[in-house]
This record gives structure tokens, C-alpha cells and sequence, in this order.
């Protein structure tokens, strides 16, 4: 018989032995001990990163780190360019046994090497003989291509430690990196060097340090199969294109945002656009302790299970929004100044504007887990579609607000896509 999307959410009070109580505290001590890891890794990191730009931006000059932004731009975009392939590998893992976890791993770290290759050569080749169309320096943006590889060893580590779920480890992994190449880049700020491929390679000598340190399974007997790769790739195929569309829908805000807000503004809206990334780091942190846990679910009680924990979680987050909402005056007051208090307003709409995404990771999972892969790329299919064509049809009649109103009715738009997909999905063989 078919479930309801509310027995799904149902609590049960059921009367509990002091033991019980015991064994559900200790479980929900340990998701919150998980869930905070993760959360406080991504947040260390991205301090230490902020902090590294900052000391390479002073190192370098306007010239200088003009010329680094144009290889450190290309490094991320490639470096990143198999994410789909990560979160693939984490749900194929997981759902895996004995041998086979060992095979899958195999096969990923082969399909993820050769992907990252075939682009990596691809753009090197259109900068080199494009290099006449760019109003950069090419040479930096090859050398970004090449040393892309430290951003995939950063990915390649980060994913095996959370497809076993070892997420001490995995905030170890995003945490001694971005350490090992703050401390390099201080050592070359103090020492007064100011050569912009110096500080770019800095990022591949950290992945060496962290590939030494933490690299799980070094004696791992790499073993191809054109059958296995092709099996892979087939089931990636669809991530490869959602993480594609959402790197789009990002960078997409840079591009629009100049033309319904004035230069006067645009500081504040930058300033709240960054305060921002507060909020997506603890919802990229739920996003990374649950994949495992959908791959998991193959009965109704690990169903439930994973609402408790997704409801839990996102119900905080929705807590700890509204404190935002109401301190952000004196937030901006103390940290950035009266100059910024226009910020304040721009900042409490992206609050509102980015609640829905909280309830993202569980929908996407589900879908990944019960429906067909394409339903994931059409989940930030349609983020990427109805947020151009909300900013066409509203694009002069929000002022300053629409970027934030518009984005705000796409991740609404999609949230209920997600739901509805939920709804009508069969969920079959679950007992």
C-alpha cells in the first residue's frame, strides 16, 4: 500500500524505557556532532580561503592579481568540473557491499582522472588558440588548467571520506588543505615575493601535503573496465549536467545584478550577497551529511529516519534564519560599519529569499534515490530556466529588490517541483 508523504514525517509518542531515552539521545548527539563537523570545517575553510586572497590580492598588486584571478578562475572552474561524478561515486558507495565497494571506487577514480584530463586538455587547446580573442593573459589561465588537479585531489579525498561517512576526517581533509596553503601563502607574503605562477602553485603543493597526510586507501589496485567506466559514466551523466546548470545559476547573479541596481548600491548588495554564504555553508553541509544517508534508505523506517534527521536539521536552520533576520542591523553595525547599513535591507530579503533552499538536499536525494537520474538535472533545470525567465518578465518592476524577488520565486518554483515529484513518486519495494 502506498505511503503518504505525512506517514513518512510521523513522530511517534510511544512511551520510552530510560534506555531507549538514553539510545535516541546519544544517536541525535552524534547527528548533531556530525552535522556541526562538517559545518564548522566549511566555515573554517572558507575564513582561511578569504583570508588567503586577501594576502595574495596585497602581494600581487591590481595587475598582479588580475593576471592570478584569470588562472585561480580556471583552476575552480575545472578543478570542480566532476562534482557530479563525486556525488555519483558517494551514493554508489554507499548502497555497495564487500568487493564491490572496492570496485566502484576503482572505477571512479579512473572515470573522474580522464574526465578532468579531457577538459583540462579541451580548454587548454581553445586558450591557445583563441589566446588572441581574450583580454587576459592566456599563459595564466593555461598554467590555472594544469594546476586544476590540486582542486580535484581536494574533491577525490573529500568524497571517499564521505562516502564512508568518516566526517571528522572529511573536516580534517577541507581544513589541513586550505591551512597548508594559508601558511605558504603568508610564508611568500612576508617574504615579499610577488610573482603571481608562484602563488597559483601554491594550491597544488597543499594537495600534496593533504594527499600524503590524509589520502585513504594508498594501496587501492586501480583495475579499468571499459564496461564498468561506460556503467558510471552512464549513471553520472545527468549529475555532470545539474552540476553544470547550478554553476550557471550562480554565476548568473554577477552578470544580472548590474542592471536593476545602481553603482551606488552595488557595494551593499555585494556585501549582503557574501554575509550571505553563511547561511549556504550550513545548507552545503546538510547537502553533504545526508547523500549518504538517501543511498541508505531501503526501507520505510530509514525513510522516516532520514525526514527526522532532514526536518531536524533544516527546522534549526530555519531558527538560527530568523535570528539572522532580526540581528542583521547589528551585525552590519559592528562588523562593517554605518557606511553599510543600506546592506542591512538587501541582506533580510536574501534571508527570506534563500529559506526554501534549506529543504533542497532532501528533496534532490529522494529524487535521486526513487526517481530517475534526468529528474535531478530537471530539479536545477528548472532553478537555471525560471530564474531567466522570471528576470525577464520582472526585470524592471522590483528595482534594486528584483535579483533577490526573482531568485526567491525560482528556488520557490523549484522547491515545488521537488515536493510534488515526492508526492506522486511510488517509492517501491520500501517495507
Amino acid at each position: 500500500m502506498e505511503r503518504s508523504i505525512l506517514y513518512d514525517f510521523k513522530f511517534y509518542g510511544e512511551k520510552m524505557s530510560w534506555d531507549k531515552l538514553k539510545k535516541i539521545t546519544f544517536i541525535r548527539f552524534n547527528i548533531l556532532k556530525d552535522y556541526l563537523t562538517v559545518s564548522s570545517s566549511l566555515l573554517i575553510s572558507r575564513i582561511l580561503g578569504g583570508l588567503i586572497t586577501i594576502l595574495i590580492a596585497r602581494a600581487l598588486g591590481n595587475i598582479g592579481f588580475a593576471s592570478f584571478s584569470a588562472g585561480f578562475f580556471i583552476m575552480t572552474i575545472l578543478g570542480n568540473c566532476t562534482a557530479g561524478i563525486d556525488k555519483t561515486f558517494v551514493f554508489q558507495f554507499v548502497s555497495l557491499k564487500g568487493r564491490q565497494k572496492e570496485s566502484i571506487l576503482s572505477l571512479y577514480t579512473l572515470l573522474k582522472l580522464y574526465i578532468w584530463l579531457l577538459i583540462m586538455v579541451v580548454t587548454i587547446l581553445i586558450l591557445f588558440f583563441f589566446r588572441n580573442s581574450f583580454n587576459f593573459d592566456v599563459r595564466f589561465a593555461i598554467f590555472g588548467a594544469i594546476f586544476s588537479v590540486s582542486f580535484w585531489i581536494l574533491n577525490y579525498i573529500s568524497s571517499i571520506y564521505q562516502a564512508l561517512q568518516k566526517f571528522k576526517l572529511y573536516g580534517k581533509t577541507q581544513i589541513i588543505y586550505y591551512l597548508a596553503v594559508f601558511l605558504m601563502v603568508m610564508t611568500l607574503f612576508l617574504l615579499k615575493f610577488n610573482n603571481s605562477y608562484l602563488y597559483l602553485s601554491v594550491y597544488f603543493v597543499g594537495a600534496l601535503v593533504l594527499a600524503i597526510l590524509l589520502l585513504p586507501f594508498k594501496n587501492l589496485k586501480i583495475i579499468s573496465s571499459q564496461k564498468g567506466l561506460a556503467e558510471l559514466l552512464q549513471k553520472a551523466k545527468w549529475l555532470i549536467f545539474s552540476e553544470i546548470a547550478w554553476l550557471i545559476f550562480v554565476r548568473l547573479d554577477y552578470f544580472t545584478v548590474s542592471r536593476f541596481i545602481c553603482p551606488v548600491d552595488l557595494g551593499n548588495y555585494a556585501l549582503a550577497l557574501r554575509m550571505i554564504n553563511v547561511i549556504t555553508i550550513f545548507v552545503s553541509s546538510l547537502s553533504l551529511y545526508i547523500l549518504p544517508k538517501a543511498a541508505e534508505i531501503d526501507s520505510l523506517k530509514k525513510l522516516r529516519k532520514f525526514w527526522k534527521v532532514s526536518l531536524g536539521i533544516g527546522i534549526s536552520l530555519i531558527g538560527f534564519n530568523i535570528i539572522l533576520f532580526l540581528l542583521a542591523k547589528p551585525i552590519v553595525l559592528i562588523f562593517f560599519g554605518r557606511e553599510y547599513l543600506p546592506a542591512v535591507k538587501f541582506f533580510r530579503l536574501m534571508i527570506l529569499a534563500y529559506l526554501p533552499t534549506i529543504f533542497f538536499p532532501p528533496f534532490k536525494y529522494l529524487i535521486l534515490r526513487f526517481s530517475k537520474k534526468i529528474h535531478y538535472f530537471i530539479f536545477n533545470g528548472i532553478l537555471l530556466t525560471t530564474y531567466l525567465i522570471f528576470l525577464r518578465m520582472f526585470e524592471l518592476k522590483f528595482g534594486s529588490n528584483g535579483p533577490i524577488f526573482i531568485k526567491g520565486l525560482s528556488f520557490l518554483a523549484t522547491l515545488l517541483f521537488g515536493v510534488i515529484l515526492y508526492l506522486t513518486n511510488k517509492r517501491r519495494n520500501l517495507k
